[in-house]
């Protein structure tokens, strides 16, 4: 399953994309390559799929690639093997994706909406 979000930002430097990284790595993220204009990373484990109902322990991949000098990509590439996912699912991985603009653009990590 794939979700995908386009979020403009003032420019693309060194400081915003170092403010992905940091966003993506306090969601387990771990990237392969941080220091390109794209980045790739992954998280979670078949272990994550069998067992857990948590949507962050699910593996996936994703990837910030910059489009241009005030655009960005993000691409949620999410193994749903072994899981039933629901509405609930789809919509925890949007806020994720949410919350990142949110961060970027406002420095909001939107608290009250993850915890309703």
């Amino acid at each position: 399953m794939q979700i995908r979000k386009s979020i403009q930002t003032p420019e693309w430097n060194e400081k915003v994309r170092q403010q992905v990284i940091s966003f993506w790595q306090e969601r387990r993220v771990v990237f392969a390559e941080p220091q390109s204009d794209t980045l790739k990373g992954k998280r979670g484990t078949i272990w994550g799929n069998l067992t857990s109902y948590d949507m962050s322990k699910l593996m996936c991949t994703l990837t910030v690639s910059r489009t241009n000098s005030t655009e960005i990509v993000c691409i949620l590439d999410v193994n749903t093997f072994m899981q039933g996912i629901t509405e609930w699912d789809k919509a925890y991985w949007q806020l994720e994706l949410d919350t990142l603009e949110s961060w970027l653009l406002q420095g909001d990590k939107r608290e009250a909406e993850w915890q309703a």
